[in-house]
């Protein structure tokens, strides 16, 4: 049975609240974060949206 592979996202954390973020479209999924810290992940994702891309389809593709 093949597996399927969940859309390209990461996982921010920060202590007990955390953020998940869509790699293609920088859409926050889910987030308990605050303002300010969600404004700080989604510009730390945007910066290294090719890096994270990449190893997700490196881990993906194993």
């Amino acid at each position: 049975m093949p597996t399927t592979t969940p859309p390209a996202h990461v996982h921010i954390v920060k202590e007990n609240r955390w953020a998940k973020i869509d790699l293609q479209t920088l859409q926050v999924i889910y987030s308990t974060l605050n303002s300010k810290e969600l404004k700080k992940a989604l510009e730390l994702t945007k910066q290294h949206q090719t890096q994270f891309k990449e190893k997700w389809n490196e881990w993906f593709s194993r």
